[in-house]
């Protein structure tokens, strides 16, 4: 299954995850160091004195699970740099959780690409013009240094567009035939709510809140 994740955040702030500055750096190691904790592994004082020659890493050292992400990838992350493909899928996890934690607001839809495609041509057949289809909400490229895994999209649209959005769909839900209106009225739920977010960052000085979605259609 799909996983279909939007986020209520300003392009720039995305940005500003990698290449990050030191106060920004300093939040985002804050957010990982505590979502991610790693326990020590349980240990007999009485063997470690025979084992720990025999060890390269120290039996104190903790066990990080394979979809944790390292400390090098986090500053690798945070560095803008290169990420190796074995490595794709830790560091989005790792972004993903960074997302969720600045974000204003997010929407999730545990969906294939058909049924997403499935979706979005139910809603044009409910009268939804193509111009506010799911596919224009990740149209825009968000020119990140971190690319997508591969079965991984990527893209935004900016605020003005999602107002626009949640108005044209708000207007078809009546005609978006029953077994699919569950979905589309979530999702008009939250596109609904940029006009709360845009009032809610003018308020405490960030950006309006654009549209960051990623799709990973491998689940």
């Amino acid at each position: 299954m799909g996983d279909l994740r939007m986020y209520a955040i300003s392009i720039n702030e995305v940005r500003d995850m990698f290449g990050a500055t030191p106060q920004v750096a300093g939040q985002l190691r804050k957010i990982a160091s505590e979502t991610f904790r790693v326990e020590p592994p349980e240990r007999s004082p009485g063997m470690l004195g025979l084992l720990g020659p025999l060890w390269r890493r120290s039996p104190e050292a903790p066990v990080v699970p394979h979809d944790t992400p390292l400390p090098s990838d986090i500053e690798t992350v945070l560095a803008g740099r290169f990420v190796a493909p074995e490595r794709l899928e830790v560091c989005w996890r790792l972004v993903d959780v960074w997302l969720s934690a600045r974000c204003l607001g997010e929407h999730r839809m545990q969906r294939t690409a058909q049924q997403v495609d499935q979706l979005e041509f139910e809603l044009t057949r409910a009268g939804l013009p193509s111009q506010f289809g799911i596919g224009k909400l990740m149209a825009l490229d968000a020119q990140l240094p971190l690319r997508p895994r591969p079965g991984m999209k990527v893209g935004y649209c900016k605020h003005a567009h999602v107002i626009a959005s949640a108005r044209a769909l708000q207007a078809v839900l009546p005609e978006v035939l029953p077994h699919s209106r569950e979905r589309a009225e979530a999702l008009w739920a939250f596109l609904d709510g940029f006009q709360a977010w845009g009032e809610a960052a003018r308020t405490s000085g960030r950006p309006l809140p654009d549209l960051f979605v990623s799709f990973d259609t491998q689940g």
